[in-house]
Protein backbone atom coordinates (compact mmCIF):
# COMPACT_ATOMS: atom_id res chain seq x y z
CA UNK A 1 0.00 0.00 0.00
CA UNK A 2 1.48 3.18 -1.11
CA UNK A 3 2.17 5.65 2.25
CA UNK A 4 0.13 8.63 1.56
CA UNK A 5 1.96 11.06 3.60
CA UNK A 6 5.08 10.67 1.20
CA UNK A 7 3.15 11.46 -2.47
CA UNK A 8 3.58 14.83 -4.07
CA UNK A 9 0.18 16.69 -4.23
CA UNK A 10 1.85 18.11 -8.09
CA UNK A 11 2.60 14.59 -9.68
CA UNK A 12 1.66 11.67 -6.80
CA UNK A 13 5.43 10.40 -6.61
CA UNK A 14 6.94 9.30 -3.57
CA UNK A 15 8.86 11.83 -2.06
CA UNK A 16 11.00 11.92 1.11
CA UNK A 17 11.35 15.69 2.07
CA UNK A 18 8.86 18.38 1.68
CA UNK A 19 10.36 20.91 3.08
CA UNK A 20 11.72 21.07 -0.71
CA UNK A 21 10.28 21.53 -3.97
CA UNK A 22 9.64 17.93 -5.18
CA UNK A 23 12.24 16.72 -7.57
CA UNK A 24 10.27 15.58 -9.94
CA UNK A 25 7.75 18.43 -10.61
CA UNK A 26 8.54 21.05 -8.22
CA UNK A 27 5.99 21.35 -6.66
CA UNK A 28 6.55 23.86 -3.51
CA UNK A 29 3.84 22.44 -0.61
CA UNK A 30 4.04 25.71 1.07
CA UNK A 31 4.14 28.34 -1.76
CA UNK A 32 0.59 26.18 -2.88
CA UNK A 33 -0.70 27.07 0.32
CA UNK A 34 -0.33 30.29 0.23
CA UNK A 35 -1.60 31.16 -2.99
CA UNK A 36 -4.55 28.43 -2.89
CA UNK A 37 -7.94 29.75 -3.00
CA UNK A 38 -9.92 29.34 0.06
CA UNK A 39 -12.85 27.58 -2.06
CA UNK A 40 -10.97 24.22 -3.11
CA UNK A 41 -10.18 21.34 -0.59
CA UNK A 42 -6.42 21.11 0.53
CA UNK A 43 -4.30 18.70 -0.52
CA UNK A 44 -4.60 15.28 1.34
CA UNK A 45 -8.70 15.59 1.81
CA UNK A 46 -9.92 11.87 1.44
CA UNK A 47 -13.32 11.97 -0.82
CA UNK A 48 -15.22 8.47 -1.01
CA UNK A 49 -12.87 7.14 0.61
CA UNK A 50 -10.28 6.13 -2.05
CA UNK A 51 -9.58 9.35 -3.68
CA UNK A 52 -6.16 11.35 -1.66
CA UNK A 53 -6.63 14.85 -3.38
CA UNK A 54 -3.52 16.33 -4.71
CA UNK A 55 -3.53 20.09 -6.31
CA UNK A 56 -5.88 21.92 -8.42
CA UNK A 57 -5.27 21.45 -12.17
CA UNK A 58 -8.39 23.11 -12.82
CA UNK A 59 -10.91 25.67 -11.82
CA UNK A 60 -13.26 27.09 -13.60
CA UNK A 61 -16.92 29.01 -12.89
CA UNK A 62 -18.55 25.61 -12.41
CA UNK A 63 -16.30 23.20 -10.96
CA UNK A 64 -12.86 22.26 -9.55
CA UNK A 65 -10.64 19.62 -10.87
CA UNK A 66 -8.16 17.52 -8.95
CA UNK A 67 -4.90 15.85 -9.55
CA UNK A 68 -5.85 12.73 -7.10
CA UNK A 69 -4.64 8.95 -6.40
CA UNK A 70 -7.29 6.22 -6.72
CA UNK A 71 -5.96 4.16 -3.29
CA UNK A 72 -7.47 0.90 -4.05
CA UNK A 73 -5.82 0.68 -7.69
CA UNK A 74 -2.80 3.11 -6.97
CA UNK A 75 -3.03 5.11 -9.95
CA UNK A 76 -3.12 8.86 -10.98
CA UNK A 77 -7.06 10.16 -11.75
CA UNK A 78 -8.24 13.45 -11.94
CA UNK A 79 -11.26 14.39 -9.59
CA UNK A 80 -13.95 17.02 -10.60
CA UNK A 81 -15.96 19.04 -8.17
CA UNK A 82 -19.60 20.18 -9.06
CA UNK A 83 -19.16 23.57 -7.43
CA UNK A 84 -20.87 26.77 -9.76
CA UNK A 85 -19.22 30.26 -8.27
CA UNK A 86 -22.55 31.99 -8.55
CA UNK A 87 -24.64 29.88 -6.89
CA UNK A 88 -22.30 28.28 -4.05
CA UNK A 89 -19.84 29.06 -1.15
CA UNK A 90 -17.32 27.89 0.92
CA UNK A 91 -14.12 28.75 3.13
CA UNK A 92 -11.63 25.73 3.56
CA UNK A 93 -8.88 28.12 5.07
CA UNK A 94 -10.83 29.00 8.16
CA UNK A 95 -11.05 25.97 9.53
CA UNK A 96 -7.84 24.80 8.72
CA UNK A 97 -9.18 22.84 5.87
CA UNK A 98 -11.74 20.80 7.58
CA UNK A 99 -14.93 22.32 6.13
CA UNK A 100 -15.55 20.17 2.86
CA UNK A 101 -19.08 20.76 2.68
CA UNK A 102 -20.42 23.24 0.24
CA UNK A 103 -23.04 25.97 1.26
CA UNK A 104 -25.56 26.21 -1.68
CA UNK A 105 -27.51 30.36 -1.52
CA UNK A 106 -30.73 30.90 -0.77
CA UNK A 107 -33.95 31.71 -3.10
CA UNK A 108 -33.67 31.15 -6.84
CA UNK A 109 -30.06 30.35 -6.67
CA UNK A 110 -31.01 26.92 -4.84
CA UNK A 111 -33.00 26.30 -7.40
CA UNK A 112 -30.61 26.26 -10.02
CA UNK A 113 -27.71 24.76 -8.34
CA UNK A 114 -29.98 21.44 -7.57
CA UNK A 115 -30.90 21.48 -11.18
CA UNK A 116 -27.10 21.49 -12.31
CA UNK A 117 -26.81 19.07 -9.81
CA UNK A 118 -29.02 16.70 -11.53
CA UNK A 119 -27.62 17.70 -15.13
CA UNK A 120 -24.08 17.21 -13.45
CA UNK A 121 -25.31 13.66 -13.01
CA UNK A 122 -26.93 12.78 -15.95
CA UNK A 123 -24.37 14.47 -18.25
CA UNK A 124 -21.57 11.85 -16.19
CA UNK A 125 -24.40 8.57 -16.76
CA UNK A 126 -24.43 9.76 -20.39
CA UNK A 127 -20.54 10.46 -20.94
CA UNK A 128 -19.48 7.21 -19.43
CA UNK A 129 -20.92 5.68 -22.69
CA UNK A 130 -18.09 6.80 -24.50
CA UNK A 131 -15.46 4.86 -22.40
CA UNK A 132 -11.70 4.97 -24.49
CA UNK A 133 -13.55 6.97 -27.57
CA UNK A 134 -10.44 8.81 -28.91
CA UNK A 135 -10.38 12.35 -27.74
CA UNK A 136 -12.78 12.57 -25.20
CA UNK A 137 -11.61 12.03 -21.41
CA UNK A 138 -13.26 8.91 -19.65
CA UNK A 139 -15.74 9.04 -16.78
CA UNK A 140 -14.52 6.20 -14.27
CA UNK A 141 -16.72 7.19 -11.18
CA UNK A 142 -19.80 9.08 -10.26
CA UNK A 143 -19.88 10.08 -6.18
CA UNK A 144 -22.00 12.23 -3.76
CA UNK A 145 -20.66 13.70 -1.04
CA UNK A 146 -20.15 17.57 1.03
CA UNK A 147 -23.22 18.31 -0.30
CA UNK A 148 -22.34 17.77 -3.86
CA UNK A 149 -21.53 15.51 -6.65
CA UNK A 150 -17.98 14.48 -8.20
CA UNK A 151 -16.43 12.81 -10.86
CA UNK A 152 -13.73 10.71 -11.26
CA UNK A 153 -11.70 10.60 -14.48
CA UNK A 154 -8.63 9.42 -16.19
CA UNK A 155 -5.91 11.73 -15.42
CA UNK A 156 -4.15 13.21 -18.90
CA UNK A 157 -0.87 14.03 -18.39
CA UNK A 158 -0.81 16.97 -20.23
CA UNK A 159 -1.37 20.90 -20.70
CA UNK A 160 -4.29 23.09 -21.99
CA UNK A 161 -4.12 23.86 -25.39
CA UNK A 162 -4.05 27.57 -24.43
CA UNK A 163 -1.16 26.73 -22.90
CA UNK A 164 0.42 24.76 -25.26
CA UNK A 165 -0.47 27.65 -27.88
CA UNK A 166 1.59 30.32 -25.24
CA UNK A 167 4.51 27.84 -25.12
CA UNK A 168 4.28 27.82 -29.52
CA UNK A 169 4.19 31.66 -30.28
CA UNK A 170 0.47 31.77 -29.74
CA UNK A 171 -0.12 30.57 -33.37
CA UNK A 172 0.07 27.26 -35.59
CA UNK A 173 0.60 26.19 -39.41
CA UNK A 174 -3.07 24.73 -40.62
CA UNK A 175 -1.94 21.61 -40.97
CA UNK A 176 -0.70 21.15 -37.51
CA UNK A 177 -3.90 22.30 -36.37
CA UNK A 178 -6.30 19.87 -38.90
CA UNK A 179 -3.62 17.04 -38.04
CA UNK A 180 -4.66 17.50 -33.80
CA UNK A 181 -8.15 18.45 -34.02
CA UNK A 182 -9.07 15.59 -36.30
CA UNK A 183 -9.68 13.05 -33.50
CA UNK A 184 -12.16 15.66 -31.48
CA UNK A 185 -13.70 16.25 -34.19
CA UNK A 186 -14.89 12.57 -35.36
CA UNK A 187 -15.57 11.80 -31.62
CA UNK A 188 -17.68 14.83 -30.92
CA UNK A 189 -19.42 13.43 -33.90
CA UNK A 190 -20.78 10.33 -32.38
CA UNK A 191 -21.20 12.26 -28.86
CA UNK A 192 -23.46 14.23 -30.93
CA UNK A 193 -25.29 11.43 -32.49
CA UNK A 194 -26.24 10.53 -28.34
CA UNK A 195 -27.81 13.48 -28.13
CA UNK A 196 -24.79 15.25 -25.72
CA UNK A 197 -24.00 18.54 -26.65
CA UNK A 198 -20.27 20.41 -25.03
CA UNK A 199 -21.90 23.85 -24.95
CA UNK A 200 -18.09 24.34 -23.44
CA UNK A 201 -15.77 24.20 -26.63
CA UNK A 202 -12.34 26.24 -25.76
CA UNK A 203 -8.65 25.75 -25.67
CA UNK A 204 -9.10 25.30 -21.77
CA UNK A 205 -11.31 22.94 -22.04
CA UNK A 206 -8.47 20.80 -24.52
CA UNK A 207 -5.72 19.05 -23.05
CA UNK A 208 -2.30 17.78 -25.07
CA UNK A 209 -0.16 15.38 -24.06
CA UNK A 210 3.96 14.77 -24.73
CA UNK A 211 2.67 12.57 -27.56
CA UNK A 212 0.60 15.46 -29.67
CA UNK A 213 -2.81 13.13 -28.24
CA UNK A 214 -5.67 15.86 -27.77
CA UNK A 215 -8.83 15.39 -25.90
CA UNK A 216 -11.69 17.50 -24.80
CA UNK A 217 -12.71 17.92 -21.18
CA UNK A 218 -15.36 19.08 -19.12
CA UNK A 219 -18.55 18.03 -21.25
CA UNK A 220 -21.60 19.28 -20.32
CA UNK A 221 -21.13 22.49 -18.55
CA UNK A 222 -23.65 24.64 -20.16
CA UNK A 223 -26.56 22.55 -19.36
CA UNK A 224 -25.64 22.94 -15.63
CA UNK A 225 -27.10 26.32 -15.56
CA UNK A 226 -30.26 25.67 -17.97
CA UNK A 227 -32.70 27.55 -15.94
CA UNK A 228 -33.98 30.97 -17.25
CA UNK A 229 -32.02 33.19 -15.19
CA UNK A 230 -29.48 35.01 -17.73
CA UNK A 231 -27.01 35.39 -15.10
CA UNK A 232 -26.78 31.59 -14.14
CA UNK A 233 -25.54 31.29 -18.04
CA UNK A 234 -22.78 33.61 -18.34
CA UNK A 235 -21.33 31.76 -15.53
CA UNK A 236 -20.52 28.93 -17.58
CA UNK A 237 -19.86 31.25 -21.08
CA UNK A 238 -16.53 31.46 -22.68
CA UNK A 239 -16.66 34.95 -24.08
CA UNK A 240 -15.38 34.68 -27.94
CA UNK A 241 -16.05 31.09 -28.27
CA UNK A 242 -19.44 31.27 -27.37
CA UNK A 243 -22.08 31.37 -29.73
CA UNK A 244 -25.24 34.04 -29.54
CA UNK A 245 -27.72 31.10 -28.86
CA UNK A 246 -25.78 30.68 -25.37
CA UNK A 247 -25.96 34.64 -24.45
CA UNK A 248 -30.07 33.67 -24.80
CA UNK A 249 -32.67 32.28 -21.89
CA UNK A 250 -34.03 31.13 -24.80
CA UNK A 251 -31.61 30.27 -27.39
CA UNK A 252 -31.79 26.76 -29.22
CA UNK A 253 -29.04 24.84 -29.08
CA UNK A 254 -27.73 22.00 -30.80
CA UNK A 255 -24.78 20.55 -32.27
CA UNK A 256 -24.48 23.95 -34.31
CA UNK A 257 -23.72 25.66 -31.11
CA UNK A 258 -21.03 23.10 -30.83
CA UNK A 259 -19.48 24.22 -34.47
CA UNK A 260 -19.43 27.71 -33.55
CA UNK A 261 -17.07 26.63 -30.74
CA UNK A 262 -14.72 24.75 -32.48
CA UNK A 263 -14.61 26.51 -35.23
CA UNK A 264 -13.57 29.86 -32.97
CA UNK A 265 -11.04 27.63 -31.20
CA UNK A 266 -9.49 26.90 -34.30
CA UNK A 267 -9.31 30.25 -35.92
CA UNK A 268 -7.66 31.20 -32.79
CA UNK A 269 -5.17 28.54 -33.21
CA UNK A 270 -4.43 29.52 -36.50
CA UNK A 271 -4.63 32.88 -36.32
CA UNK A 272 -3.25 33.54 -32.31
CA UNK A 273 -6.66 35.87 -31.97
CA UNK A 274 -9.89 34.95 -29.75
CA UNK A 275 -12.89 36.10 -32.40
CA UNK A 276 -15.06 39.01 -31.10
CA UNK A 277 -17.84 37.96 -28.94
CA UNK A 278 -20.68 36.79 -30.61
CA UNK A 279 -23.17 39.07 -29.19
CA UNK A 280 -21.22 42.28 -30.43
CA UNK A 281 -21.24 40.96 -33.99
CA UNK A 282 -25.30 41.25 -34.58
CA UNK A 283 -24.47 44.65 -35.32
CA UNK A 284 -21.18 44.87 -36.82
CA UNK A 285 -19.14 42.03 -37.56
CA UNK A 286 -15.84 42.72 -37.19
CA UNK A 287 -14.08 39.23 -37.33
CA UNK A 288 -12.28 38.99 -40.31
CA UNK A 289 -11.46 36.04 -43.06
CA UNK A 290 -8.73 34.30 -41.70
CA UNK A 291 -7.34 35.05 -45.18
CA UNK A 292 -7.40 38.56 -44.50
CA UNK A 293 -5.95 38.46 -41.12
CA UNK A 294 -2.71 36.22 -42.63
CA UNK A 295 -1.79 39.05 -44.61
CA UNK A 296 -1.73 41.50 -41.99
CA UNK A 297 -0.57 39.05 -39.32
CA UNK A 298 2.04 37.55 -41.82
CA UNK A 299 1.23 34.07 -41.38
CA UNK A 300 -0.13 31.18 -44.05
CA UNK A 301 -3.60 29.34 -44.55
CA UNK A 302 -5.76 28.43 -47.61
CA UNK A 303 -8.42 29.74 -48.86
CA UNK A 304 -10.57 26.76 -48.42
CA UNK A 305 -9.83 26.47 -44.93
CA UNK A 306 -10.36 30.14 -44.50
CA UNK A 307 -13.73 29.63 -45.67
CA UNK A 308 -14.74 26.51 -44.06
CA UNK A 309 -13.81 28.02 -40.43
CA UNK A 310 -15.73 31.61 -41.21
CA UNK A 311 -18.64 29.75 -42.17
CA UNK A 312 -18.73 28.23 -38.72
CA UNK A 313 -18.20 31.25 -37.19
CA UNK A 314 -21.86 32.77 -38.49
CA UNK A 315 -23.61 34.72 -35.78
CA UNK A 316 -27.39 33.12 -37.37
CA UNK A 317 -27.22 29.13 -36.21
CA UNK A 318 -29.22 28.47 -39.29
CA UNK A 319 -26.20 29.72 -41.71
CA UNK A 320 -23.69 27.30 -39.59
CA UNK A 321 -23.16 23.71 -40.19
CA UNK A 322 -25.72 22.19 -38.44
CA UNK A 323 -23.64 19.07 -37.61
CA UNK A 324 -19.88 18.42 -37.03
CA UNK A 325 -19.58 15.45 -39.82
CA UNK A 326 -20.54 18.10 -42.35
CA UNK A 327 -17.97 20.44 -40.41
CA UNK A 328 -15.58 17.60 -41.00
CA UNK A 329 -16.45 16.76 -45.27
CA UNK A 330 -15.77 20.42 -46.11
CA UNK A 331 -12.58 20.97 -43.53
CA UNK A 332 -10.97 17.60 -44.70
CA UNK A 333 -12.47 17.70 -48.41
CA UNK A 334 -14.55 14.42 -47.60
CA UNK A 335 -17.27 13.51 -50.42
CA UNK A 336 -20.43 13.99 -49.02
CA UNK A 337 -22.56 11.05 -47.63
CA UNK A 338 -26.36 10.96 -48.25
CA UNK A 339 -29.02 8.43 -47.27
CA UNK A 340 -31.10 7.21 -50.82
CA UNK A 341 -34.57 7.66 -50.00
CA UNK A 342 -35.42 3.86 -50.09
CA UNK A 343 -33.96 0.74 -48.99
CA UNK A 344 -30.71 0.52 -46.59
CA UNK A 345 -27.32 1.74 -47.25
CA UNK A 346 -25.15 4.93 -47.83
CA UNK A 347 -24.62 6.51 -51.58
CA UNK A 348 -21.62 8.47 -52.10
CA UNK A 349 -21.85 11.73 -53.87
CA UNK A 350 -18.20 12.46 -56.00
CA UNK A 351 -17.08 16.36 -55.92
CA UNK A 352 -18.72 18.40 -58.84
CA UNK A 353 -16.54 18.75 -61.80
CA UNK A 354 -15.84 22.64 -62.40
CA UNK A 355 -17.08 22.48 -65.85
CA UNK A 356 -18.78 20.02 -68.44
CA UNK A 357 -17.71 20.23 -71.52
CA UNK A 358 -19.08 18.74 -75.28
CA UNK A 359 -17.94 15.75 -76.50
CA UNK A 360 -15.76 16.73 -79.87
CA UNK A 361 -15.41 13.42 -81.75
CA UNK A 362 -13.15 14.40 -84.36
CA UNK A 363 -10.76 15.82 -82.36
CA UNK A 364 -10.08 12.76 -80.45
CA UNK A 365 -9.76 10.84 -83.79
CA UNK A 366 -7.46 13.57 -84.71
CA UNK A 367 -5.56 13.27 -81.55
CA UNK A 368 -5.21 8.83 -81.66
CA UNK A 369 -4.00 9.14 -85.60
CA UNK A 370 -1.21 11.76 -84.18
CA UNK A 371 -0.63 9.51 -81.69
CA UNK A 372 0.45 6.93 -83.56
CA UNK A 373 2.28 8.68 -85.88
CA UNK A 374 4.53 9.39 -83.08
CA UNK A 375 4.91 6.19 -82.07
CA UNK A 376 6.03 5.21 -85.65
CA UNK A 377 8.63 7.83 -85.15
CA UNK A 378 9.92 6.83 -81.84
CA UNK A 379 10.12 3.65 -83.02
CA UNK A 380 12.66 4.23 -85.74
CA UNK A 381 14.66 6.03 -83.78
CA UNK A 382 15.14 3.22 -81.74
CA UNK A 383 16.37 1.48 -84.11
CA UNK A 384 18.89 3.25 -85.29
CA UNK A 385 20.01 3.60 -81.96
CA UNK A 386 20.13 0.10 -81.31
CA UNK A 387 22.55 -0.48 -84.39
CA UNK A 388 25.27 2.77 -83.65
CA UNK A 389 25.47 1.09 -80.37
CA UNK A 390 26.01 -2.03 -81.46
CA UNK A 391 29.43 -0.82 -83.45
CA UNK A 392 30.43 1.36 -80.62
CA UNK A 393 30.49 -1.38 -78.46
CA UNK A 394 34.26 -1.55 -77.25
CA UNK A 395 34.26 1.70 -76.89
CA UNK A 396 31.74 1.98 -74.84
CA UNK A 397 33.03 -0.17 -72.17
CA UNK A 398 36.48 1.64 -72.04
CA UNK A 399 34.71 4.26 -71.36
CA UNK A 400 32.92 2.54 -68.42
CA UNK A 401 35.91 1.58 -67.16
CA UNK A 402 37.46 5.26 -67.57
CA UNK A 403 34.87 6.70 -65.71
CA UNK A 404 34.74 3.95 -62.99
CA UNK A 405 37.97 4.97 -62.01
CA UNK A 406 37.85 8.58 -62.10
CA UNK A 407 34.47 8.66 -59.56
CA UNK A 408 35.54 7.15 -56.90
CA UNK A 409 33.19 7.05 -53.61
CA UNK A 410 35.88 9.05 -51.48
CA UNK A 411 35.29 11.85 -52.88
CA UNK A 412 31.60 12.58 -52.25
CA UNK A 413 30.87 14.07 -49.89
CA UNK A 414 28.62 13.41 -47.15
CA UNK A 415 25.54 14.79 -46.61
CA UNK A 416 22.65 13.75 -43.51
CA UNK A 417 18.66 14.26 -43.37
CA UNK A 418 16.30 14.02 -40.31
CA UNK A 419 14.39 10.34 -41.01
CA UNK A 420 10.90 8.73 -39.49
CA UNK A 421 12.89 6.76 -36.79
CA UNK A 422 10.12 3.88 -36.84
CA UNK A 423 11.57 3.04 -40.12
CA UNK A 424 15.25 2.30 -39.24
CA UNK A 425 16.32 -1.16 -38.17
CA UNK A 426 19.23 -0.50 -35.57
CA UNK A 427 19.35 -4.04 -35.28
CA UNK A 428 21.27 -3.93 -37.97
CA UNK A 429 24.26 -1.62 -36.69
CA UNK A 430 26.22 -1.64 -33.64
CA UNK A 431 25.42 1.50 -30.51
CA UNK A 432 28.60 3.31 -30.17
CA UNK A 433 29.59 3.76 -26.19
CA UNK A 434 30.45 7.31 -25.62
CA UNK A 435 33.62 7.41 -23.36
CA UNK A 436 33.69 11.20 -22.61
CA UNK A 437 32.07 14.23 -22.96
CA UNK A 438 32.94 18.04 -22.71
CA UNK A 439 30.43 21.02 -22.59
CA UNK A 440 31.16 24.66 -22.24
CA UNK A 441 29.14 24.94 -19.52
CA UNK A 442 26.81 23.14 -17.30
CA UNK A 443 23.50 24.05 -14.36
CA UNK A 444 23.84 23.67 -10.95
CA UNK A 445 20.59 22.86 -9.67
CA UNK A 446 19.73 23.95 -6.05
CA UNK A 447 19.94 20.69 -4.40
CA UNK A 448 23.94 20.63 -5.53
CA UNK A 449 22.74 18.38 -8.89
CA UNK A 450 24.82 19.26 -11.98
CA UNK A 451 23.50 18.52 -15.64
CA UNK A 452 26.64 17.32 -17.14
CA UNK A 453 27.16 16.27 -20.60
CA UNK A 454 27.57 12.81 -20.40
CA UNK A 455 24.14 12.95 -18.51
CA UNK A 456 23.03 12.83 -22.78
CA UNK A 457 24.17 9.38 -23.49
CA UNK A 458 22.95 7.46 -20.42
CA UNK A 459 19.63 6.80 -22.09
CA UNK A 460 17.46 7.65 -18.85
CA UNK A 461 14.76 10.73 -19.67
CA UNK A 462 14.96 11.62 -16.00
CA UNK A 463 18.25 13.27 -16.80
CA UNK A 464 19.62 15.56 -18.99
CA UNK A 465 22.27 18.32 -19.91
CA UNK A 466 21.27 21.56 -19.59
CA UNK A 467 23.52 24.79 -20.64
CA UNK A 468 24.29 26.86 -17.53
CA UNK A 469 25.03 30.70 -19.29
CA UNK A 470 22.43 33.65 -18.57
CA UNK A 471 19.93 33.67 -21.58
CA UNK A 472 19.01 30.97 -23.96
CA UNK A 473 22.44 29.38 -24.85
CA UNK A 474 23.07 30.16 -28.12
CA UNK A 475 26.87 29.08 -29.09
CA UNK A 476 27.31 26.74 -25.84
CA UNK A 477 28.59 23.69 -27.29
CA UNK A 478 29.43 19.49 -26.90
CA UNK A 479 32.40 17.22 -27.39
CA UNK A 480 31.98 13.78 -26.58
CA UNK A 481 34.61 10.97 -27.68
CA UNK A 482 33.58 7.93 -28.63
CA UNK A 483 35.44 4.47 -27.19
CA UNK A 484 36.43 4.06 -30.17
CA UNK A 485 36.46 5.31 -34.24
CA UNK A 486 33.43 4.10 -36.25
CA UNK A 487 31.74 4.58 -39.34
CA UNK A 488 28.55 6.44 -37.84
CA UNK A 489 25.27 5.64 -39.42
CA UNK A 490 22.85 7.17 -37.34
CA UNK A 491 22.23 9.62 -34.52
CA UNK A 492 19.43 9.79 -32.83
CA UNK A 493 18.09 12.60 -30.46
CA UNK A 494 15.67 13.66 -27.36
CA UNK A 495 15.26 17.19 -27.57
CA UNK A 496 14.72 19.55 -24.69
CA UNK A 497 13.76 18.38 -21.07
CA UNK A 498 11.40 15.25 -20.94
CA UNK A 499 11.38 14.19 -17.65
CA UNK A 500 7.83 15.42 -17.09
CA UNK A 501 5.63 17.98 -19.38
CA UNK A 502 5.62 20.74 -17.37
CA UNK A 503 9.85 20.62 -17.48
CA UNK A 504 9.55 19.95 -21.42
CA UNK A 505 7.12 22.65 -22.37
CA UNK A 506 9.00 25.05 -19.69
CA UNK A 507 12.60 24.92 -20.67
CA UNK A 508 14.07 25.98 -24.55
CA UNK A 509 14.89 23.32 -26.99
CA UNK A 510 17.70 23.69 -29.55
CA UNK A 511 15.87 24.37 -33.16
CA UNK A 512 19.17 24.23 -35.10
CA UNK A 513 22.46 22.58 -33.97
CA UNK A 514 25.83 22.85 -36.11
CA UNK A 515 26.84 19.06 -35.83
CA UNK A 516 30.08 18.21 -36.94
CA UNK A 517 31.09 14.34 -37.31
CA UNK A 518 34.80 13.56 -38.27
CA UNK A 519 34.69 14.76 -42.24
CA UNK A 520 30.71 15.90 -41.59
CA UNK A 521 29.78 19.26 -40.57
CA UNK A 522 26.23 20.92 -41.19
CA UNK A 523 23.53 22.65 -39.92
CA UNK A 524 20.66 20.93 -39.07
CA UNK A 525 17.08 22.04 -38.28
CA UNK A 526 14.83 20.45 -36.14
CA UNK A 527 10.86 20.80 -36.32
CA UNK A 528 9.44 21.68 -32.50
CA UNK A 529 7.42 18.14 -31.66
CA UNK A 530 8.18 16.22 -28.92
CA UNK A 531 9.46 13.53 -30.37
CA UNK A 532 12.56 11.27 -30.72
CA UNK A 533 14.57 12.48 -34.15
CA UNK A 534 16.83 10.29 -36.38
CA UNK A 535 19.44 11.91 -38.23
CA UNK A 536 20.62 9.03 -41.32
CA UNK A 537 24.18 10.14 -43.06
CA UNK A 538 24.25 9.34 -47.07
CA UNK A 539 27.25 7.09 -45.99
CA UNK A 540 28.75 5.79 -42.85
CA UNK A 541 31.54 8.63 -41.64
CA UNK A 542 34.07 7.65 -40.17
CA UNK A 543 34.50 9.63 -36.71
CA UNK A 544 35.97 9.12 -33.04
CA UNK A 545 33.77 12.28 -31.81
CA UNK A 546 30.88 14.11 -32.23
CA UNK A 547 31.23 17.87 -31.84
CA UNK A 548 27.91 19.93 -31.23
CA UNK A 549 26.71 23.67 -31.04
CA UNK A 550 23.35 25.13 -30.35
CA UNK A 551 22.47 27.64 -33.03
CA UNK A 552 19.02 28.71 -31.98
CA UNK A 553 16.58 27.06 -29.89
CA UNK A 554 12.63 26.73 -29.58
CA UNK A 555 11.97 29.41 -26.01
CA UNK A 556 10.37 27.69 -23.30
CA UNK A 557 7.15 28.99 -21.19
CA UNK A 558 9.18 29.39 -17.71
CA UNK A 559 12.44 29.16 -17.87
CA UNK A 560 15.38 30.18 -20.05
CA UNK A 561 17.61 27.05 -19.94
CA UNK A 562 18.48 24.81 -22.90
CA UNK A 563 18.20 20.96 -22.71
CA UNK A 564 19.17 17.87 -24.58
CA UNK A 565 17.74 14.81 -22.75
CA UNK A 566 19.00 12.01 -24.75
CA UNK A 567 21.70 10.95 -27.74
CA UNK A 568 22.29 7.93 -29.28
CA UNK A 569 25.11 7.03 -31.89
CA UNK A 570 24.74 3.90 -34.44
CA UNK A 571 27.68 3.01 -36.95
CA UNK A 572 28.36 -0.45 -39.84
CA UNK A 573 28.76 -3.75 -37.85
Amino acid sequence: MTDLEKLCPGCMRIVEDFEKPCPYCGFDKREYEKTRSYRTLPPGTILAGKYFLGKVIGEGGFGITYLAWEMNLEVPVAVKEYFPSGLATRDTQLTGGKSKTVSVMAGDQGHYYQSGLRSFEQEARNLAKFQNLPGVVSVKDLFFENQTAYLAMEYIPGITMKQYLRSKGNRLDERTVLRLMRPVLESLDKVHRSGIIHRDISPDNILITADQKVTLIDFGAARMASGNDGKSMTILLKHGYAPVEQYQSKGRQGPWTDVYAICATMYRMISGKVPEEAVDRIENDRVKPLTMLAREENFQVSRRVSDVIQKGLSVSASHRYQNVRSLIQELYEEPQTVQPPVGGGTRVVPPKPLKSEPKNYIGIILAVLAGLFAVILILGAVLLLKGKEKSDDSQNVEVSETSTEASPEAVTPVTAKLVDISQVDFTEYKQVRVASAEASSVIQQDNGAVNTPMMMFDENIETNWQEGVDGPGLGEWVDAKFSQESGIKYLTFKLGNWKTSRYYYGNNKPSKMTITVGEFSQQIEFPDEWTEFCLEFSRPCQADGIYMTIDEVYPGTDWDDTCITDMRVFAEE
